[in-house]
């Protein structure tokens, strides 16, 4: 230890970097604040550890901290710890004994970068230790997008509050701030009348910007007479523009998703200030061949993909401040199921409400979507106009495909009847309308307070019509399939359904978005009271799930090239089945003797009971082995999304999964398949004693439609199902009656009572 002269044992941190305290108006403040030298160095290095975990450490922290403890001890540590962190403090708090917060300018140099982020530290100068969490704001900071506050009363009229933005206030939010609240620093004060905390800030533009920023212990705090705000102009350095060169595996130009993430973790652009093409609300971002990215210099860890489909490739990608920047991205299939005509879908999108923003404009229109719909490699997006932004969105339906479309993407606009007067009895997906507009209503209003009169309606015009999310308000609390436990018809799922379907109305029931056992229990015991709705996969993008398109999604077989038109007519007829993408059932079919019927085509017709062999090429792909995230999605209840995701049903630790040959609801008999993406033929063979319906499925994750097998002349029917459903017209009844105009009552009450007779009448026959 050095005999030189040494610092007095309690060290006084006076003053604030590059501003006298004399500057500040409060006398506790104006005073030399003394602070216990070893509690506040220990407080420095815990600064010092997170910025260096963070990225951006302070040059030569340790060797000066050590010298200055072999020259004098903690309290000369604790002097030059503090002169180290005043270099790069932008702004100090000074807090008063009655908890009012002033702002002042620090020392540090205020420089950012375009598109990056950068960190420096806020001083918190608090010599009474009042206790709370320190933030900062400004309304350069502030929300660049108004979020969409429908409710369920949008077909009342009212206009939503809340702030109206418009692209003018947009341009001056150009700053992001996210104060560091980790293990090593939280944001909670730490008793010390002098402490940092970390302040990370992310530029949208470039150039010289000024910002407004004040600190705060909550709302209500900051300090009066202009002492609450610290007004800095920064220098914003531009970033570099990324161009992509995007092949698919056949090649050929295409779009991928992009999940671009720095050493600390932090996604790239940030989501906080995204503008269109992006979502503020995702992850990742969607770019085409030929596009470009506006990134900071820097090494960036870059994850690439185009759907379930694909192979994510994880790799790092730097950018450098000279020489060219560019990045290769050569896509990788491990299926291609649109290669054998089976062309992926989903049915159910928006383009404005829930995740979507209302402010500058109402959601955002076909040439945003269809980047999510091609990165995500689906074939068919079908967009859903609804109740939030409908006035604007209405006018981007046609009845036809939109012009963004190409030959390996359809887009078309449709409806979905949602926050209308209906919506209690279940909300519809009305696909391939020809037009929008119900005959006598001059606004939603106006539309009809259960679906019947819809469904005719549009049925009238030739479209597909189905009731999506269709376990909402079906789950009885078990997942055994089928079951006979009471649903409570409390949603806005495929509540009347149940009464629908009997009279023709119904093509299909959107599933994948709510719980699997919800879902498929009624459609079980419809299909076994006889009647032949359809399962259709769907995300509810970006409602339900906003992570991407096609979180479950329908391969629908076509004979012909690609179109909308084609591909609804097929998921009508059933020639189809439903996966989360990382599972497929390809030309499944049933044979009995000379007799073949692929799935979605007919009947197979015995006259007395016979062996039925039931095939598929099957392909699966799980990765090899478990890992921390596969695990995570495995262990979630069933009544967590995502709902249906292939490691649900992985068995164990292997990499295998099982598929089921289900009869009438019930799994008769499974195989077990390898999950590694190779395609193989699967076969059961079984005899049928009675009329059934048949159909693949592997639990949780993939579901084919049926193949219907007639035995001796007889239609399917199942005494159990067709009492549960006669039960279930009842309960739904019960709940949706109420909900009804007077004046639509009595034709509601006769469909309703319609259905009940139906279903018991096939009781009755089944028992006979």
């Amino acid at each position: 230890m050095s005999s030189g002269p040494r610092l007095d044992r309690r060290l006084v941190l006076g003053g604030v970097a590059a501003l006298p305290l004399s500057a500040v108006s409060w006398p506790a403040a104006a005073q030399a604040l003394a602070v216990p030298p070893q509690p506040f160095l220990a407080h420095g290095r815990r600064v010092a550890a997170a910025l260096a975990a963070l990225g951006e450490p302070i040059a030569d922290w340790e060797p000066k901290i050590d010298r200055a403890l072999a020259q004098g001890g903690i309290a000369a540590a604790a002097v030059e710890a503090r002169r180290m962190l005043d270099a790069v403090t932008l702004l100090s708090a000074v807090i008063s004994p009655e908890a009012r917060v002033g702002t002042l300018r620090g020392a540090a140099v205020p420089e950012l970068v375009q598109g990056g982020w950068r960190l420096f530290l806020l001083r918190i100068d608090n010599p009474a230790r009042v206790p709370g969490r320190i933030g900062v704001t400004s309304p350069e900071a502030a929300p660049s997008h108004a979020p969409s506050l429908a409710t369920d009363h949008v077909w009342d009229q009212r206009p939503p509050p809340g702030e109206h933005l418009h692209h003018g206030q947009i341009e001056t939010r150009w700053l992001a701030i996210d104060p560091y609240d980790g293990p090593l620093l939280p944001l909670a004060l730490d008793d010390l009348e002098v402490e940092y905390r970390i302040l990370q800030l992310y530029a949208r533009d470039a150039g010289r910007l000024n910002a407004s920023l004040s600190a705060d212990l909550g709302p209500g705090t900051q300090d009066l007479g202009g002492r609450a705000t610290a007004s800095v102009t920064f220098s914003v350095r531009p970033s570099r523009a990324v161009s992509l060169r995007v092949r698919d595996h056949d090649g050929q130009p295409t779009t991928c998703s992009l999940l671009i993430t720095d050493a600390q973790e932090r996604i790239y652009p940030a989501q906080a200030k995204r503008e269109e093409p992006d979502f503020f609300f995702q992850r990742r971002i969607y770019r085409a061949d030929g596009a470009t990215l506006s990134l900071p210099t820097g090494l960036f860890t870059v994850s690439t993909a185009r759907g379930p489909e694909y192979l994510i490739e994880e790799r790092e990608r730097p950018v450098s401040a000279t020489g060219p920047a560019s990045w290769d991205i050569a896509l990788k299939r491990w299926i291609d199921p649109a290669a054998m005509g089976w062309y992926s879908g989903d049915h159910h999108l928006h383009a404005a409400g829930c995740a979507h923003y209302a402010a500058p404009e109402d959601g955002v229109g076909p040439a945003v979507m269809l980047p999510q719909l091609a990165g995500e490699a689906l074939s068919i997006g079908s967009v859903l106009i609804w109740g939030p932004g409908y006035a604007v969105q209405k006018r981007h339906f046609t009845g036809r495909d939109d012009p963004v479309s190409s030959p390996r993407e359809k887009l078309h606009y449709d409806l979905e009847i949602s926050m209308f007067p209906s919506s209690a009895s279940g909300h519809l997906a009305l696909l391939g309308l020809k037009d929008q507009d119900y005959p006598g209503a001059a606004a939603i209003a106006d539309w009809p307070s259960w679906t019947g009169p819809i469904l005719r309606w549009a049925k009238v015009q030739g479209a597909i019509t189905g009731y999506p999310h269709a376990g909402n308000g079906l789950w009885a609390g078990t997942s055994d399939l089928p079951n006979l436990a009471p649903a409570p018809f409390d949603g806005i799922g495929a509540n009347e359904f149940i009464a629908t379907v009997t009279e023709g109305l119904v093509d299909f029931i959107g599933v994948g978005d709510t719980v699997p056992a919800a879902e498929l229990n009624i459609w079980y015991h419809v299909l076994n009271s006889g009647f032949r709705p359809r399962i259709a996969g769907e995300t509810d993008w970006p409602c339900i799930y906003d992570q991407a398109m096609g979180m479950a999604r329908s391969y629908v077989k076509l004979d012909g090239p690609l179109s909308y038109v084609g591909w609804c007519a097929g998921l009508a007829a059933g020639r189809s089945y439903v996966s989360d993408g990382r599972a497929h059932f390809i030309e499944m079919r049933a044979t009995a003797g000379a007799q073949k019927c692929a799935l979605g085509t007919g009947d197979l017709k015995l006259a007395v009971p016979a062996p039925v062999t039931v095939e598929a090429a099957v392909a699966a792909r799980l990765e090899p082995v478990p890992t921390s995230a596969t695990e995570a999605i495995r262990r979630l209840a069933t009544t967590d999304k995502p709902h249906w995701h292939l490691e649900r049903a992985r068995l164990g630790d292997s990499r295998s999964v099982s598929v089921e040959l289900v009869v009438n609801g019930v799994a008769v008999e499974s195989r077990i398949v390898p999950a590694d993406g190779v395609l193989r033929p699967i076969g059961f063979t079984f005899t049928p004693d009675k009329s059934c319906w048949v159909a693949l499925r592997i639990a949780d994750a993939a579901h084919s439609n049926p193949i219907w097998i007639e035995v001796g002349g007889k239609p399917v029917r199942v005494a159990a199902s067709a009492t549960w459903c006669a039960d279930g017209v009842e309960r739904c009844w019960a709940q949706k009656g109420t909900r009804i105009r007077a004046s639509e009552h009595a034709e509601a009450k006769a469909m309703y009572d319609r259905a009940r007779d139906t279903y018991s009448a096939r009781a009755a026959e089944a028992g006979a």
